[in-house]
């Protein structure tokens, strides 16, 4: 099986792997948004909507990566579905009161398996947990601040570590899949030139030197050799002796029908 076709079917479980560890917060997180906002429909609402929409973002990119069938439509599939669900989590905590906290575990745990098991080009792989962070970032320092500086700096050095580290492997990974590609070129390249030049070993070509009288074919060491040798060594050929017409006519003059009765 050909290097591109097994590297869509690896990337495209784990993408897949990726969108169904999604799936469980968004829906584990349903009880926790009845239990703060279950008496306040106003707000209650829009984020049921946004969960839903999250829902469904989830259950397309499932249907749309196990119906693509080349690796330039799963790059496409994994950023719109990555990019969809940073967006999607960042307007879930838009809708969160001002100045209210922003617990980090879900969006964290979300950039984190985007950087492990979302595999696609480097910018595309990395483009969706930026946004998601930078957008964290600026509610974090707006809109959902806490009275604690040092509590900011910190979600923001976590934030920052954790994208450094993720953008690291993003690239070490594209480098060892280069690598690889490389080697397996290299190595379909040799087989394909030693086969090449197997069938030219074994392929009669060029000025083949025989004797005139006895049809001996001297080979490349100076020897003389009968032609029926000489042939079997150097191609795939094969011998089956029999006796024309004209030389059974001529040696077996006795037995030949032409001339019995």
């Amino acid at each position: 099986m050909p290097i591109n076709e097994l590297r869509l079917q690896n990337d495209r479980r784990l993408a897949m792997v990726m969108v169904v560890l999604f799936l469980v917060p968004t829906v584990w997180y349903l009880q926790t948004d009845f239990v703060l906002f279950g008496g306040d429909w106003s707000r209650l609402t829009p984020r049921l909507v946004v969960r839903g929409s999250m829902f469904a973002v989830a259950i397309a990119g499932l249907a749309a990566l196990a119906l693509v069938r080349s690796r330039e439509g799963y790059s496409r599939v994994a950023f719109a579905t990555g990019l969809a669900i940073a967006v999607s989590l960042l307007l879930l905590n838009g809708l969160r009161p001002e100045n209210s906290d922003l617990p980090l575990r879900s969006p964290l745990f979300t950039i984190a398996v985007m950087y492990g098991l979302l595999p696609n080009t480097v910018f595309r792989q990395v483009l969706p947990p930026l946004v998601l962070s930078a957008g964290l970032a600026v509610l974090r320092l707006t809109w959902l601040s806490s009275t604690v500086a040092t509590d900011v700096a910190g979600d923001l050095i976590i934030l920052a570590v954790l994208n450094a580290a993720g953008v690291l492997m993003v690239r070490r990974r594209r480098e060892l899949e280069s690598s690889l590609e490389v080697a397996w070129q290299n190595e379909r390249n040799a087989r394909l030139a030693s086969d090449r030049a197997f069938a030219d070993l074994r392929t009669l070509h060029g000025i083949i030197p025989i004797c005139s009288f006895c049809k001996k074919v001297r080979s490349g060491v100076g020897d003389w050799q009968q032609i029926e040798r000489y042939v079997q060594r150097h191609s795939h050929a094969e011998f089956s002796h029999g006796v024309c017409p004209s030389c059974r006519d001529l040696h077996y003059a006795d037995f030949s029908p032409s001339t019995a009765g």
